[in-house]
C-alpha cells in the first residue's frame, strides 16, 4: 500500500497511526483491516433500544439513595419546587441583576460565613436551639438562591463527552439519547501491533459483542454532559447531568448496597445531588485516591467537592466554573469558568485559592495572579506592549506527577495564537505561588497555510513543499479550541478552530518533553477516514444498520459511498471536550494465557469526536 510520512496529510488520505514520530497516511480507498498498527475507530449505535444481554442493561435501575418526589414532600410543597417558583418570579420581574449584586455582597461577607458555621446549641437557650434546624435550613435555602443568581447562566458549547478507562481498554462515550455506551476495545488492542495480520473492522459499530454496558436512566439522566472514571474502583463511572452526578457501578465491578442484594444483575446507580437544583454539571475530576469528586457547573457559584464514601460535600470558591482538573499529586485543583476571564488554583487540603486573570492576543498570552506583581507573574511570547484582550481557558491538563519536578499545569486559551501557557507551582503546598511560562507550538502556521493552499502546491512526490512557508509573518497562526495531553507527558494533541482550517479538519499531534521546561515538537496532522466521517454524519444516522452489516469492507468507490449516505460527511468536532488522550500499557495481552502471551501495542491513543456518533482513534507507537 502507498504510504506517506509528512506533516500535512495529502488530499484523499486517512491517518492510521503514529509510528516512531511519523504519521502514517494511506489513501481512503485502501483496505487497512489487516494492518497490524490500525486501531478501529468507533461508531456509536443510534438505536433507541439496543438488544443486549440482561446483565449489560440497567435493571430499573436501582437508585441509592431513593429519589424523593421533586414536587412535594411531607407537609406540602418541597423546597426545590418553591425555589423554582422564586426563580421564575424573579426572572419575570427583572430582578436578576439586583440579586446578582446582592449575591456578590453576601459571598464576600465574612460575618455571614461565620454565622453559617456557628452551631446553634442549648447554650444560647432552649428557644434558640429549637429554632436552630429551621433557621439553618432557611439560611441555606437563601444562600442557594443567591448562588444561582450569582452564576453565569450562559453555558459553554461542549462536545459530547468521552473518556478512556485508566486501566482497561474501555471507552465511555455519550450518545444523543443521553446514554453512556461503554465500548470494549480489548480484542482490537490485543491484535494491534502483532506481526500476524488478521481482519478487523476499520470502523467498529457499538453493539452486542463489544459493549460492556449501556448506562441510562429516563427520569434522572436526561443528558450525559461529562463522564469520568474512578482512578481506584475498577467499574465506577461518574456521569454529570442536570442537577446531579450519577455514580454508575457496572455489573460485576462493584457491590450494590445490601438493600439491593439479590435484585441487581446489571449496573446500579447512586446519586450525588448538586447544591443548586437543576445545575448542569459540565466537568468532573476525581482525586488520585478516588475518595473525592469535584464537579463544576456554571449554574451555581463555587466548586462542589464530594466525599464519595459519605456523600457529604463542600462548595469552595467565589465564582461559577465549568472546567475542573485535579492534579496527579492530589495537592491542587484547577477550575475555570466560561466568560470569567479568570482561572483558580485551589489547595486541596484547606481549600485556599488563588485567582489568575488571563489575556490573549496575536502577540501571545498572559496570566496575572490577583494581587501579584505584574512584572513577575506575566508570561508573554512577545513584547509586553502587544495589545491583548481578555480570554478564557478552553482546555487544561496536568503534567504527570514526579518527585523531582514541581507540578505543571498546561493551559490553552481562547484567542491565543500559536502558544499555550505552562503554570509551574514552584513552592511546596499549601503555597499557591506559581510561575507562568509560554509554551510555543512550533510550525503551527504551516497548518493554516497548508489548508489554504491547494494540495498540489504543497504535496509533492517526496513530501511537503516548504516553498512559501518559511515566512511566518505572512500567515496568522490559528487558534486552539481543545487539547489533550497523555498521562506520560509524551504526546499532545491539539484541535484548531473551524474558521482556521480551510480544508479537511485534522488533529495536530506534537511530541512533548518536560525537562527542563515544557517543549513541543510538531509530528504532523492526523485525519480520520472518509468512511468514518460519512458514517458519523448525523443526517446518515439511519444507515447505521447498513454500516454494521458491512463492517470489514473497505470504501471502494462512489457506489458504496451512496450506500452509506449521500449527505455531506461529518467532520471533527471543534469544541472543548472533543479530544482525549489515553495512556496504555506498553504491552497488551494477546491471548488468554496471561502474562507470558504478550505482544507490543500502542503506548497511547488519541481519540477525537467526529460528528454526533463517530470517535476517531489514533494509536501512537514508539
Amino acid at each position: 500500500m502507498a504510504m506517506h510520512a509528512s506533516p500535512l496529510p495529502p488530499e484523499g488520505t486517512k491517518t492510521i497511526c503514529e509510528n516512531h514520530y511519523a504519521l502514517i497516511h494511506v489513501h481512503n480507498n485502501t483496505d487497512v483491516s489487516g494492518d497490524p498498527k490500525m486501531l478501529p475507530s468507533v461508531l456509536l449505535s443510534d438505536e433507541a433500544s439496543l438488544e443486549l444481554p440482561l446483565e449489560l442493561l440497567p435493571q430499573g435501575p436501582p437508585v441509592y439513595p431513593p429519589d424523593p418526589s421533586s414536587e412535594g414532600g411531607e407537609g406540602g410543597i418541597s423546597r426545590a419546587a418553591l425555589y423554582r417558583w422564586l426563580v421564575s418570579q424573579a426572572q419575570a420581574q427583572g430582578l436578576v441583576s439586583l440579586v446578582q449584586q446582592l449575591g456578590d455582597l453576601v459571598a464576600q461577607s465574612e460575618p455571614v460565613r461565620r454565622l453559617m458555621a456557628l452551631p446553634l446549641t442549648p447554650y444560647i437557650g432552649k428557644y434558640a436551639a429549637s429554632l436552630g434546624p429551621a433557621l439553618r435550613g432557611t439560611m441555606q435555602f437563601a444562600w442557594n438562591v443567591l448562588r444561582r443568581f450569582k452564576a453565569d447562566p450562559t453555558p459553554r458549547a461542549i462536545a459530547g463527552p468521552l473518556e478512556w478507562h485508566p486501566r482497561q481498554p474501555w471507552l465511555a462515550a455519550a450518545d444523543r439519547w443521553g446514554r453512556v455506551q461503554v465500548v470494549d476495545l480489548g480484542p482490537s488492542l490485543q491484535a494491534t501491533g502483532r506481526d500476524s495480520r488478521g481482519a478487523r473492522p476499520e470502523v467498529l459499530v457499538s453493539g452486542p459483542g463489544n459493549l460492556r454496558a449501556v448506562l441510562a436512566h429516563e427520569a434522572l439522566q436526561h443528558q450525559a454532559l461529562c463522564v469520568s472514571w474512578s482512578p481506584t474502583s475498577p467499574g465506577l463511572l461518574a456521569v454529570g447531568s442536570t442537577g446531579l452526578v450519577g455514580l454508575w457501578a457496572m455489573a460485576g465491578e462493584a457491590r450494590p448496597p445490601l438493600a439491593a442484594a439479590g435484585r441487581v444483575t446489571g449496573p446500579w446507580l447512586r446519586l450525588l445531588k448538586t447544591a443548586v437544583a437543576g445545575a448542569r454539571v459540565t466537568s468532573l475530576s476525581w482525586s488520585p485516591d478516588g475518595r473525592m469528586l469535584a464537579a463544576a457547573s456554571m449554574n451555581q457559584a463555587g466548586l462542589q467537592v464530594w466525599d464519595v464514601a459519605t456523600g457529604t460535600y463542600v462548595c469552595v470558591g467565589p465564582a461559577a466554573f465549568d472546567l475542573v482538573r485535579w492534579s496527579p499529586c492530589g495537592n491542587y485543583v484547577f477550575a475555570a469558568g466560561h466568560g470569567s476571564r479568570q482561572f483558580y488554583i485551589f489547595d486541596a487540603l484547606k481549600w485556599w485559592w488563588q485567582r489568575w486573570d488571563i489575556e490573549a492576543g496575536a502577540g501571545g498570552a498572559a496570566a496575572v495572579a490577583a494581587g501579584a506583581n505584574v512584572a513577575t507573574a506575566r508570561a508573554t511570547s512577545q513584547a509586553a506592549s502587544t495589545t491583548r484582550v481578555p480570554s478564557d481557558v478552553v482546555a487544561a491538563a496536568w503534567a504527570p506527577s514526579s518527585a523531582s519536578r514541581v507540578p505543571i499545569l498546561l493551559l490553552a486559551l481562547s484567542g491565543c495564537k500559536a502558544d499555550l501557557l505552562a503554570l509551574h507551582l514552584v513552592e511546596e503546598p499549601p503555597s499557591l505561588q506559581a510561575q507562568v511560562l509560554p509554551v510555543a507550538l512550533p510550525e503551527l502556521h504551516r497548518v493554516e497555510r497548508g489548508a489554504r493552499v491547494a494540495g498540489a502546491d504543497l504535496v509533492g512526490g517526496s513530501g511537503v513543499n516548504s516553498g512559501g512557508l518559511s515566512d511566518t509573518r505572512s500567515v496568522s497562526s490559528p487558534s486552539v479550541v481543545d487539547m489533550a495531553w497523555d498521562q506520560s507527558g509524551a504526546r499532545l494533541a491539539v484541535l484548531l478552530g473551524p474558521a482556521e482550517m480551510r480544508g479537511p479538519h485534522s488533529v495536530v499531534l506534537y511530541s512533548t518533553s518536560l525537562a527542563p521546561l515544557v517543549q513541543a515538537d510538531l509530528i504532523g496532522l492526523a485525519r480520520p477516514s472518509e468512511r468514518l466521517c460519512r458514517s458519523a454524519s448525523a443526517a446518515a444516522s439511519a444507515t447505521g444498520d447498513a454500516v454494521a452489516a458491512d463492517k470489514t469492507a473497505p470504501l471502494q468507490g462512489e457506489a458504496e459511498r451512496a450506500s452509506i449516505g449521500n449527505t455531506d460527511p461529518a467532520s471533527l468536532v471543534a469544541l472543548p471536550g472533543a479530544l482525549k488522550a489515553a495512556r496504555l500499557a506498553p504491552f497488551s495481552t494477546v491471548g488468554g494465557s496471561g502474562a507470558s502471551d504478550r505482544a507490543p501495542g500502542p503506548f497511547c491513543v488519541i481519540s477525537a469526536r467526529v460528528g454526533e456518533r463517530g470517535i476517531y482513534n489514533l494509536p501512537c507507537f514508539l
